[in-house]
């Protein structure tokens, strides 16, 4: 609700001069911060401290390397031939690149995270102060994101860190490198 002050929120603070470089209107940055959907995700701390990522190869790929994970890569592409082709063939990238890079950031889109990116980069610029400064960009280029492309705010599902997607790709680069197809 816009009972709630901005200005008195630190992540406001640290985004909002970021923000003002990309054309934002002010309103929208407002609305974003007092939504009633904002919170803290009091797990996410942990989150990065124990990453699966953190894990040794072999640990890591007993997660990645399964019979189901083969199938439903294997039934993905299958499904998506034509789009998996294309976009291989416009950007010069292998096609099981493309496909790898779904499967191990998202499953093959069947699970894109469960966080508000908007409120797990609001977490981190709270509850982190060593990664503040990177987790305020994001936010910025993750606001950016949504007012170009007419988005709600609050509706788009990622990882603890603030990525989302296919690829789960962090707000700065999926900016930098999305392509419409």
């Amino acid at each position: 609700s816009n009972s709630k002050k901005p200005k008195d929120d630190i992540a406001f603070q640290a985004v909002l001069p970021l923000v003002e470089e990309k054309n934002i209107p002010f309103d929208y940055v407002v609305s974003a911060f007092t939504s009633d959907s904002v919170k803290i995700y009091k797990d996410i701390p942990n989150r990065f401290e124990f990453a699966y990522e953190k894990k040794e190869y072999p640990e890591y790929k007993k997660f990645f390397l399964t019979k189901k994970r083969i199938s439903d890569g294997v039934e993905f592409y299958n499904l998506k031939t034509r789009l998996i082709e294309s976009i291989s063939d416009s950007l010069g990238v292998d096609p099981f690149l493309i496909l790898s890079i779904t499967g191990i950031e998202s499953n093959f889109g069947s699970y894109p995270g469960h966080y508000d990116v908007f409120s797990a980069l609001y977490t981190i610029i709270h509850t982190m102060p060593k990664k503040k400064i990177w987790a305020s960009k994001e936010l910025a280029e993750f606001l950016d994101y949504c007012y170009r492309d007419n988005l709600p705010v609050h509706s788009i599902a990622g990882s603890y860190a603030g990525a989302f997607g296919f690829g789960q790709f962090i707000p700065s680069s999926f900016n930098r490198f999305s392509i419409s197809v």
